[in-house]
């Protein structure tokens, strides 16, 4: 499979009614996110074992890729925001 066709699972995130169904997304996003998170001091695992694992979830995907992993309010933050857009698009 050329790189460019390989995809990763990414998980489902929900808060209250709204929910991010999972899927797939393009590999070269996921070792990018794979690469914030093994930074961050998890590399004990391969970017091929997340994704065995069902991958990243949609929060952890946006705090990863913004560098906001590990800092106390990325994560809360990366999940408001995202859930924020997507309930404000309903509007």
């Amino acid at each position: 499979m050329r790189t460019e066709d390989r995809t990763a699972p990414i998980q489902p995130s929900d808060r209250g009614r709204v929910r991010i169904p999972g899927g797939r997304i393009p590999w070269a996003l996921h070792e990018l996110a794979w690469r914030a998170y093994a930074a961050a001091g998890h590399g004990d695992q391969s970017a091929e074992r997340i994704a065995e694992r069902h991958g990243f979830d949609w929060v952890e995907l946006v705090a990863l890729l913004r560098g906001e992993y590990l800092k106390e309010e990325g994560i809360k933050r990366a999940g408001a925001e995202l859930f924020e857009g997507i309930e404000g698009a309903d509007e």
